[in-house]
């Protein structure tokens, strides 16, 4: 099949296709003019809509992430120096716990001496 076939082939199915839209159609040219020019004054108007309700999201998200510039970084501050006082707490406790441990262990070897000894 050569281009020239083609070309002519689509001109005339476009040909075609378009006196049969034409015959077929439901409304005259008029209402569809004006069926159109309604459809795309809605759709600009929600489009409009739509345009006002993101440019509302962007303002709500830069003040986020301005709020979120000043409140993060003293909170997070204020977590370390919490997790650094709760370490220092719980490090005492270790130690403490360790001396108990270390002592009950010595009591439990002395027990088992005294209970050989009377074996």
């Amino acid at each position: 099949m050569s281009h020239r076939s083609f070309k002519y082939g689509l001109l005339f199915g476009s040909l075609i296709s378009g006196g049969v839209a034409l015959l077929t159609a439901p409304n005259s040219g008029k209402e569809t003019q004006r069926d159109i020019l309604h459809k795309t004054r809605d759709t600009k108007q929600k489009l409009i809509e739509k345009k006002q309700e993101l440019k509302a999201i962007q303002r709500q998200l830069n003040e986020l992430l301005s709020t979120s510039k000043k409140t993060i970084p003293p909170t997070v501050y204020e977590l370390k120096q919490d997790i650094q006082s709760w370490r220092s707490e719980v490090q005492d406790h270790i130690q403490q716990l360790q001396s108990y441990r270390h002592s009950i262990e010595e009591k439990i070897k002395e027990l088992e001496k005294v209970l050989k000894y009377k074996s």
